[in-house]
């Protein structure tokens, strides 16, 4: 078990600063913390090298060629941590968490349309020790706040494809090492990465125990809304800064959401307030986040994250 780090004040807005932009110069964030530029760098790099905090990106998947599947699973027993574990292992899973409630695991996957890649899950899960159901559900949507990710957008060209590979690794990595990685130039580099957030074809993560910055209660909410109003809810709910992660799906629930609050006081208020006050919602399941197994495709090791260099392989390109 490691030991919970210690994050002060001004590390704690760093990071806050770094959710709204993982890309803010330091100059910037210096700007907005008001201490030197030094300092803000400084604070950055102990946290990156300690493992607390890492920058990377999250490309909007049917750009890739890919679609996303939400993975609800009941496990026998105690085997729900076991479960975890192995899938997390997977290259296509980029997001694995533990819950209680009436589901044991949760993860999404990428598959590749018109291949067998949800019939090879699907089996693999069936032959998983301790699994004893499965219930995969389409991503029809992924709501990102000011748009949404809809599968209508264009898709990645090969330099966009490895610009992206490059981010996941280091999302603040600096336009010279990103060059040289790509055997191209900086402007090059800049202008690619500028048209690709122009139409927002990815988002920069800042990634980190939310429990650090003072926000230990995670959910997953699983919602059934009335069709005519799951783009109106979707779009109101993906805006709220609980909410993390909104998409509608098919299967049982219809509107999946993952949210995070600083005490169980709070997450009353938005089940009583927030989610109370919209009509349409005609049922709601609440199923708290145990812990986090992984998350935009980073292993946890505790409040720690794994490093770059021992995480798992990027989502296979699109044929």
């Amino acid at each position: 078990m490691t030991e919970k780090p210690h994050l002060d004040e001004v590390d704690v807005r760093l990071v806050e600063e770094l959710r709204k932009d993982g890309r803010a110069s330091f100059r910037s964030l210096a700007q907005h913390l008001d201490v030197s530029e030094q300092t803000a760098s400084r604070r950055y790099h102990r946290l990156t090298a300690e493992r607390i905090l890492r920058v990377s990106v999250q490309p909007d998947p049917y750009a890739q060629g890919l679609l996303p599947l939400i993975v609800r699973v009941h496990t026998e027993g105690s085997t729900g941590r076991d479960v975890a574990t192995q899938v997390a292992r997977r290259a296509d899973t980029p997001w694995v968490e533990t819950l209680a409630g009436t589901t044991d695991v949760t993860f999404t996957t990428l598959t590749r349309p018109a291949t067998e890649d949800s019939a090879r899950l699907l089996d693999a899960l069936a032959r998983t020790r301790g699994i004893r159901e499965s219930v995969p559900c389409m991503t029809l949507r992924i709501f990102t706040g000011p748009a949404s990710w809809t599968g209508e957008s264009p898709p990645l060209d090969p330099y966009e494809q490895r610009l992206v590979a490059a981010l996941t690794q280091d999302g603040r990595a600096p336009f010279e090492k990103l060059a040289e990685e790509l055997g191209s130039t900086a402007t090059t580099v800049r202008r690619r990465l500028e048209q690709l957030c122009e139409r927002q074809a990815l988002q920069f993560r800042t990634e980190i125990d939310l429990t650090l910055l003072g926000r230990p209660v995670e959910t997953m909410m699983w919602l059934n809304v009335r069709t005519r109003s799951i783009e109106d809810i979707g779009t109101v709910l993906a805006a709220d800064p609980r909410v993390r992660f909104c998409a509608a799906t098919t299967g049982p629930y219809n509107l999946v959401l993952a949210t995070h609050h600083p005490t169980a006081g709070d997450l009353y208020r938005m089940q009583t307030d927030t989610l109370g006050a919209l009509p349409d919602i005609q049922h709601i399941e609440i199923t708290p986040t145990v812990r986090v197994v992984k998350r935009h495709g980073i292993l946890r090791e505790g409040h720690l994250l794994r490093p770059p260099n021992a995480k798992t392989p990027p989502p296979p390109t699109p044929r």
